[in-house]
């Protein structure tokens, strides 16, 4: 069963390790679903996690 502390963890967990794909969907990035499955798949690992927090957030280069 999980005490308070618990469920306290459990709500930060599903509220922060998705926000990456939380923040391509609401600057309509390109690469959304790429964003997604490197969060989703990959995320557990800090480091993956903080690129797709990265690459969420730049803005894509426009082909001139």
């Amino acid at each position: 069963m999980l005490g308070t502390f618990g469920w306290t963890e459990l709500l930060i967990m599903l509220l922060f390790y998705p926000l990456p794909a939380y923040i391509a969907v609401w600057r309509k990035h390109p690469q959304t679903l790429l964003i997604l499955l490197v969060t989703l798949l990959l995320g557990w690992t800090l480091v993956a996690w903080i690129v797709s927090l990265i690459w969420s957030l730049r803005t894509p280069q426009s082909k001139a």
